[in-house]
């Protein structure tokens, strides 16, 4: 037998030192490749080229074996042995990256695994070397099943240790463990085929029985002992692995910074972290035992937790109750507890949202809530009564607005006026029935929806009873009387905002006459809305192309009988409607923000005429422009007076600006400060309707103001008033401040005043307003007393 075997037939130890280090480098770059797809690479194409590249290695592994072995072989033996490894190394190679990938696998599955890459291994080995040697061949079967348990046994180590280093969070391509094991992979690879070819040839005719029997425990002792170091590296690592995982787990178990706990299936708490004393208060010794339903009384979530241990995991928002009895909102995250493939409890993590809950809950009382009041808003009115339409609900809906409320708002500040808007809420909630619904529109505007079952009327005049009865804030009273307009549901619109639009309609016309009453909607009223707004837009074109007219009031001496002055006041001659009341259009002008403009215009014409009048040598005595209060807290108010003085060479003693009493209470000092530059450039400053709004000496001490105004309501009164009249003019004195009384209109008034010693006088009883042309006249006839026209 094997008569024509070489005389040297023993592997030296070079090829068995290049195969090992091939079968080493191979070993990294599986594991490299095999991280890779694991980290996102997991296609077809990386995993064909990877196994190509491990397959390449193994292969040339093979190779330098065949080259090394002192037997004879036909090249074209060698090219059929070379693509029969390749193929089997291929296969090998593609079903260790796809294991690999699994952290946990089956027994039975682990092993029909490292069956078949066994099986891939024999196969690249036997296979090739009993084609290529085929004549010197003598199957030894003892000899080939120990080798087949050994490439098994490598096979069961390398899936473990490479699904260790491809799954190990805390990878390090160069770190000692993976060193260690790709060195002892290599060594067991690289052993493999040398105890094939020692199991398949046989040894007699070159050595003697005895050394061949040494020969062949040479490869069979290296890769037993490199398989038992080899069965040795998992364990070690999969310990390594296990103290981290578990350290990991503790970590994000104790150390979470919300509250985690863990229940066996049958729902007792097996485990808490710190975190529940801090939620509920209780430590977690005092829970461990403990039922679940202990602290979930609510059935859908004993319901949630029953099905997470049958199904995928929950997160539930519940309830739960703390050692003080204070109930919090939490939300669970139910994550089962699935070891071996079984469900064999629950993680629960609780978070505490009772902030994030009351901030919610906040938030959407705020969208549907006036943040002042606490009533509900427009949002939440209008989806009421779109409901209520719906639903054809029969209602009346009430538009309220608070007649003085602007006045006192200015007057006082802003943060004022919120404590008025405050008791304006408290007094609708306690005079409404249960049933109706009060919201805050914007500003001083309210609604209240009113159900069928009750009278809109009697609703309206209950609010208006309410709000005659005086407001007492900070020990002073204060009267808001409201306007309130009526629409009705069906008969007065079909859409929520044609009923708020109607009732506000209703509310305006009430302002027209009057305030302090209600009103219902009528279809009249739309045309007489269209008919302000018309106005409005024949106002804006007036005052731009000013076309406003300038009529002067002369103010009167009682003791020297001569016209000491004027009072400049606007009139509007309409295109369509001819002269229209001023009180027709200067609410409407400071409605609409056109006062201001308007006031300009009267400015521009009173410096003209004036100017005129000076240029044809005519003196004028002092002319008084009425100024609101929008104008005067312009910031350019008084540098645009001043401007406009010098444009039209006039001096600040020609005019007098009237201001009102308001204007003074609402900021002295800013006020003061306007008025001192005025004076400075000799504008004389008048109060007028003195006496009607927050009269107070206190603030005219310190006032740079010239004269008081007594209003005409006292005057036309005057029997009843003569005691305010008397002490107006007796102040005005001791403050060295002339006075002057308007409204004068007979001669019963005239006689008092004189009798009280009131100097300046004005009024119809001497001259209505009168166009500039015959104003122009009376300053060409001397200013006496037989000049001026009654």
């Amino acid at each position: 037998m094997l008569d024509n075997v070489p005389s040297f037939y023993v592997f030296n130890i070079f090829s068995v030192a290049l195969t090992v280090l091939i079968a080493i480098i191979t070993c990294f770059f599986a594991v490299h490749f095999s991280r890779q797809i694991k980290q996102g690479e997991n296609s077809i194409v990386k995993k064909g080229s990877y196994s190509f590249i491990l397959a390449f290695c193994f292969w040339l592994k093979n190779i330098v074996i065949v080259l090394t072995v002192n037997l004879p072989f036909q090249m074209v033996d060698l090219i059929i042995y070379a693509t029969l490894s390749f193929i089997f190394t291929f296969i090998g190679s593609f079903f260790t990256l796809q294991i690999a990938q699994n952290m946990f696998l089956k027994p039975l599955h682990f092993i029909r695994i490292s069956i078949v890459i066994a099986i891939s291994i024999l196969c690249a080995d036997s296979l090739g070397f009993l084609y290529l040697f085929a004549e010197f061949i003598e199957f030894k079967a003892i000899l080939f099943i120990m080798a087949n348990v050994l490439i098994l046994g490598t096979a069961f180590s390398l899936i473990r240790f490479l699904t260790q280093m491809t799954n190990e969070e805390g990878y390090n391509m160069f770190s000692g463990w993976q060193l260690f094991g790709c060195v002892t992979v290599g060594f067991s690879l690289a052993g493999i085929p040398y105890v094939v070819l020692v199991s398949l040839f046989t040894f007699d005719s070159i050595m003697p029985a005895s050394t061949e029997q040494l020969l062949f425990l040479v490869p069979f002792i290296f890769l037993l002992n490199a398989n038992l170091v080899l069965g040795l590296v998992p364990d070690l690592i999969g310990q390594k692995l296990a103290v981290k995982n578990v350290q990991s787990y503790l970590s994000l178990f104790h150390h979470n910074p919300d509250t985690v706990f863990s229940v066996s299936s049958e729902g007792i708490i097996t485990d808490v972290n710190k975190e529940v004393t801090r939620l509920l208060g209780y430590k977690p010794q005092q829970l461990i035992g403990l039922h679940i339903n202990h602290f979930l009384r609510d059935e859908n979530q004993l319901v949630n937790m029953n099905e997470a241990l049958t199904g995928a995991s929950k997160l539930v928002e519940t309830k739960l109750t703390n050692k003080k009895g204070e109930t919090l909102d939490v939300k669970i995250t139910i994550v089962r507890i699935v070891i071996d493939g079984k469900i064999t409890g629950l993680y629960g993590i609780v978070k505490d949202i009772t902030e994030q809950k009351r901030a919610e809950k906040k938030n959407h009382f705020l969208a549907y809530h006036d943040e002042l009041t606490q009533l509900p808003n427009r949002r939440y009115f209008e989806q009421t009564i779109a409901q209520l339409i719906v639903e054809s609900q029969t209602f009346s809906l009430l538009y309220i607005d608070f007649d003085r409320f602007k006045r006192i708002n200015d007057t006082f500040g802003h943060l004022f006026g919120d404590r008025i808007l405050e008791k304006i809420g408290e007094k609708l909630t306690a005079v409404l029935q249960e049933d109706c619904v009060v919201a805050r529109l914007a500003g001083d505007e309210f609604a209240v929806m009113v159900p069928s079952h009750f009278d809109s009327k009697e609703i309206a005049e209950n609010i208006l009873a309410e709000f005659n009865l005086p407001i007492k804030i900070d020990g002073s009273e204060f009267t808001l009387t409201a306007s309130i307009g009526i629409s009705e549901f069906p008969k007065d619109a079909k859409t929520a905002e044609e009923m708020l639009k109607y009732a506000d309609i209703a509310m305006y016309a009430v302002k027209e006459y009057g305030s302090n009453h209600y009103k219902i909607f009528d279809k009249s009223m739309i045309q007489q809305t269209k008919n302000k707004m018309y106005l409005e837009n024949d106002l804006r074109k007036a005052i731009e192309q000013e076309s406003l007219t300038v009529y002067f009031q002369p103010k009167y001496n009682l003791r020297t009988k001569e016209v000491i002055g004027s009072e400049a006041l606007v009139r509007w001659d309409h295109p369509k409607h001819g002269f229209l009341s001023p009180l027709e259009f200067i609410s409407l002008a400071e409605e609409t923000n056109l006062i201001v403009g308007l006031e300009r215009v009267v400015m521009k014409k009173v410096f003209q005429s004036l100017q005129a009048w000076k240029t044809s040598g005519l003196k004028p005595p002092r002319t008084s422009i009425n100024v609101s209060f929008i104008h005067f807290y312009q910031e350019d108010f008084v540098p645009y007076l001043i401007d406009k003085l010098a444009d039209f060479g006039l001096k600040g003693s020609d005019i007098e600006v009237e201001i009102t009493e308001r204007m003074i209470v609402k900021g002295q000092a800013d006020v003061n400060k306007k008025l001192k530059a005025l004076r400075e450039v000799g504008v004389e400053i008048s109060v007028d309707d003195f006496g009607t709004g927050y009269s107070s000496l206190s603030y005219l001490v310190n006032l740079s103001v010239d004269r008081l105004k007594i209003d005409k309501s006292f005057i036309s009164n005057f029997n009843d008033n003569k005691e305010i009249i008397s002490t107006i003019i007796s102040m005005s004195k001791n403050l060295n401040l002339s006075v002057i009384a308007e409204g004068v209109e007979t001669e019963e008034q005239i006689r008092l005043l004189e009798d009280l010693q009131c100097v300046e006088v004005q009024g119809f009883y001497y001259s209505r307003p009168i166009a500039g042309e015959d104003f122009q006249l009376l300053l060409e006839r001397g200013l006496t007393p037989s000049a001026v026209q009654r």
